[in-house]
């Protein structure tokens, strides 16, 4: 992209900001804050990344396209406040993969789309919460697309996938074959250093998918060999990634902030269902089971607690909490369920005590210590993209009838 059309991408992007209480009585606002985290103190060595010049401009556009809650969902549901929305230009798009945030900045794939798919423009945009300012991020390798994104204390993981010829894969390739790269970024200047790469091609399906919490991140990737997976940490104060355990299976990997766990599971032949094993790694890579439990994966843990799903991925189904400290392992029950609901496919931990679920009929909030009816966040918008939360805080990327996007930020109070 021109830089001079960067620029312009830039200052279209709409800001509105701290509007719109869905409460009675609001406590104070966990929102975002207008200080930068510190850069840790010891960084990866950076590489400076073209930034453009343009910065948003504030607009004062109305939410009134984002649904209220009733009075009688209020009084038992948690309340929550729209501290940001995020207006993208016609034509620029939040990618499926959604945003992930952290308390000063929001990061996700925006796509520019055209009559012509192979034409597509995409980008890392990371928006600075306090005021909107945008940063747009090159890919590394413009034959490259953007495989995942994950932001923790101001710094970003950004992953890139190049195709490579089928043959280049051992044993061959179901989900196309591709080599991939992992870049760390700092979030206040966009200055990037590379993080990892893939000994060689791989299956897609073998792409790392980085979760990160409290400065933590975390991944699975194939070994050197092809044939077994390496669980990953890294923190921004070290120079590279730690190779924490290795396993014949692969898994999904959570942390945080504190320690790293990996999910098992082993898929029904319908698709609808798991059986799932989830794992505490110790300090010498030993994965030790806590939990098990038997419905759609996967499981989100942290802030204390372990959110997971039971029921059918494509029917009616239920979202319970445990505790993620257990000792022993223990069978995970929906004795207890905080949520009942419909084609559940994702549940994200906002904090110790309220979860973001969505489904095929709309998001939702619910509060794990008073499971009443939970508030309907986006009923009548489409709510395209997964969200993530962290801090009390969540990045809801909506697609409206017209067409165009907004980034919302909510804060639960």
């Amino acid at each position: 992209m021109h830089k001079c059309r960067r620029t312009a991408v830039a200052a279209m992007l709409l800001v509105v900001a701290t509007a719109c209480t869905q409460a009675h009585t609001a406590g104070p606002s966990r929102g975002p804050t207008t200080a930068a985290p510190p850069p840790p103190t010891t960084p990866p060595t950076p590489t400076p990344t073209p930034t453009p010049s343009g910065r948003s401009a504030v607009a004062a556009a109305a939410l009134s396209s984002l649904p209220k809650a009733s009075d009688a969902e209020l009084a038992q549901a948690p309340h929550m406040t729209v501290v940001h929305a995020y207006d993208l230009p016609a034509g620029w798009h939040v990618h499926s993969f959604g945003a992930w945030l952290d308390a000063d900045y929001a990061v996700f794939e925006a796509v520019e789309t055209t009559s012509d798919p192979s034409l597509d423009i995409s980008e890392l945009w990371i928006v600075r919460l306090s005021d909107g300012a945008l940063r747009e991020i090159p890919k590394a390798d413009p034959a490259s697309t953007i495989a995942n994104d994950t932001i923790s204390d101001g710094w970003i993981t950004h992953l890139e996938k190049t195709p490579a010829p089928e043959t280049a894969c051992p044993g061959g390739a179901q989900a196309g074959c591709y080599s991939w790269k992992m870049y760390a970024i700092r979030a206040s200047d966009g200055t990037s250093t590379l993080l990892a790469q893939s000994p060689h091609p791989q299956d897609q399906a073998h792409i790392p998918l980085v979760n990160a919490h409290d400065g933590l991140f975390a991944w699975q990737q194939t070994d050197d060999n092809g044939k077994t997976y390496a669980a990953m940490d890294w923190r921004p104060d070290t120079s590279a990634p730690v190779r924490l355990t290795s396993s014949p299976k692969q898994a999904t990997v959570r942390t945080d902030g504190k320690h790293v766990y990996i999910e098992q599971s082993v898929l029904e032949k319908d698709g609808s269902r798991s059986d799932s094993v989830i794992s505490v790694l110790g300090p010498d890579g030993t994965p030790r089971p806590i939990a098990t439990y038997r419905g759609p994966c996967c499981a989100d843990v942290k802030d204390g607690v372990i959110a997971y799903m039971t029921g059918d991925r494509s029917g009616d189904g239920a979202v319970s909490v445990a505790p993620s400290d257990q000792a022993t392992q223990a069978q995970l029950t929906d004795a207890s369920p905080s949520f009942h609901g419909f084609g559940i496919y994702t549940v994200n931990v906002v904090d110790d005590h309220h979860l973001y679920i969505s489904t095929v009929k709309g998001d939702f909030l619910t509060d794990t210590q008073h499971p009443g009816t939970p508030v309907t966040i986006t009923p009548d918008l489409d709510s395209m993209t997964d969200s993530h939360a962290d801090h009390g805080l969540i990045a809801n990327p909506v697609r409206h009838q017209n067409g165009l996007d907004t980034l919302f930020i909510l804060s639960v109070n």
